[in-house]
């Protein structure tokens, strides 16, 4: 069956509005095919990511403190209620530094050893312990989170055409097997673009060689992923040996549109340009493992700007369109894993880096979490400024998601052929404007009112409950986006 959304431009006053907005009513339709899914996800599609920045680093210290994986306060109550409210989902720790980190662990070398590769940018290495590892264990599976581990594959590598030594990986997975909490996946390497493809490849075995011999059970066997990449010039090398030792294959993207963050975040053009780029990876990255056609796609690293993000642009409350914008997208095209950078650090993180309360972002991430179902369903609208999805999250229960980027028009939204009840989480800026925008607050509109988000006592999420409804017409103001559920808006719904 499909849907017919038609949404008219009306001049509606919220709180902080500044008026309405002179301009012409645009009709726009949008049609969900729940007939058929597009693509079917991963129960812990929605990820994010840590890092191993530290705070004395020259490049990038300033914007990650305390928050790089050796001193990021995993007793912080606080912190691991707002990862508890992110499952089920999946925790990648990489990143740049992540080709920097000893272990000392089993027979450790000395830290620093004169054998890790060094870098000017970078300075390193970074040692961690047996203790730490276990307490990163541990946190991941106390909050219920999948974690992906990533592991130093430059270890003794003097450049990319050296060899690797793969003794002190070795030593931390061997002590990761005789935890008794489980870890989901390992990978090895991070952004190694240009690296000799066939030494990759070898590495690869080898570290599959030494999971399948410590952990026996497949059943209880971590995965395998990688190569954490977002080059495409050698993957088809790479991956005609390193195919068979991979459950899943990673590539990284980010957006890295915004020349200016208020005149470029919200443009319809920048964030296809962030979407054709990704696709474009995918693409080759599926035609690279012909041998393995089906082996699952992970967006393994994902982010609205590299290099740590924009100061108030990639943590404010606009960044939430690029934020559901590209997620739904890669879900469409099949993606498994999408792994947001970051969960906190930087200027990309989804957690304030002092107090761990949340950026806007945190409040999108949960709630598609709550609300969006695993079917992605086709969507198709002629609105320039309307970005619309959806999914079933069972057979008789339709998701749609609307972003509306418009500056100045509301809209409001008629699913015409929709029938029963409609539950709208509605968000918006602290005010209808583009300042607004760019503000580290979210409102949401309940009942016909409008309030501030914020945590409440024992840092318990805000009340979300929606505003339930007769289907009809739905009033969403300029620069809001919204979940809007819909009970039996079908006899069957793809799943």
């Amino acid at each position: 069956m499909a849907y017919r959304v038609v949404l008219y431009c009306a001049c509606v006053v919220a709180l902080g509005a500044v008026g309405c907005p002179r301009s012409v009513a645009t009709n726009v339709e949008v049609h969900v095919d729940t007939s058929k899914a597009v693509s079917q996800v991963s129960e812990y599609f929605r990820g994010f990511t840590c890092d191993w920045w530290r705070h004395n680093n020259p490049s990038y210290g300033d914007d990650w403190r305390t928050d790089g994986m050796l001193t990021l306060d995993l007793t912080s109550s606080r912190l691991k209620k707002m990862f508890q409210n992110l499952v089920p989902g999946l925790w990648r720790i990489g990143g740049t530094p992540e080709d920097e980190v000893v272990y000392v662990i089993g027979n450790p070398p000395e830290c620093p050893p004169d054998q890790v590769q060094n870098s000017t940018n970078y300075p390193g290495p970074l040692c961690l312990t047996a203790e730490r590892f276990k307490d990163i264990v541990a946190f991941a599976n106390n909050t219920g989170v999948r974690l992906a581990f990533g592991l130093n594959g430059a270890y003794g590598r003097k450049d990319r055409h050296s060899n690797f030594n793969s003794t002190n990986a070795h030593e931390l997975l061997k002590y990761a097997a005789t935890l008794e909490q489980p870890i989901f996946a390992f990978e090895l390497s991070n952004e190694k673009n240009g690296w000799d493809a066939d030494k990759l490849a070898e590495d690869f075995g080898t570290i599959r060689g030494y999971i399948n011999e410590l952990w026996p059970d497949e059943a209880k066997r971590p995965l395998l992923v990688g190569p954490d990449t977002g080059a495409m010039s050698w993957m088809k090398e790479f991956f005609a040996k390193a195919g068979p030792y991979l459950n899943a294959t990673t590539f990284h993207t980010y957006c890295n549109g915004y020349t200016t963050c208020k005149t470029d975040m919200l443009q319809p053009s920048e964030l296809d340009k962030c979407i054709n780029s990704a696709v474009a990876t995918i693409n080759y990255t599926r035609s690279s493992v012909p041998s393995k056609p089906d082996l699952a796609v992970w967006s393994g690293e994902d982010g609205p700007h590299s290099g740590g993000g924009r100061p108030n642009c990639t943590d404010r409350f606009a960044d939430a369109f690029w934020y559901l914008d590209h997620m739904s997208t890669m879900a469409l095209h099949g993606i498994q894993v999408f792994a947001r950078s970051t969960m906190i650090g930087a200027n990309y993180g989804m957690l304030n880096r002092t107090t761990f309360a949340p950026h806007p972002d945190y409040y999108a991430a949960y709630l598609w979490g709550k609300l969006m179902g695993r079917s992605h369903l086709n969507v198709t609208s002629d609105g320039a400024m309307l970005r619309a999805y959806a999914t079933c999250r069972d057979q008789s229960t339709v998701v749609v998601l609307l972003l509306n980027l418009d500056t100045e028009n509301s809209a409001t939204v008629t699913l015409a052929t929709a029938t029963g009840k409609q539950s709208v989480y509605l968000l918006l800026p602290a005010s209808a404007s583009v300042d607004g925008m760019f503000a580290d607050k979210v409102m949401f509109w309940q009942a016909g009112q409008y309030r501030m988000l914020e945590l409440g006592d024992d840092d318990a999420m805000p009340d979300l409950s929606p505003t339930v409804q007769p289907t009809g017409p739905l009033t969403m103001t300029p620069l809001s986006y919204a979940f809007v559920e819909l009970d039996s808006a079908a006899a069957t719904c793809a799943v």
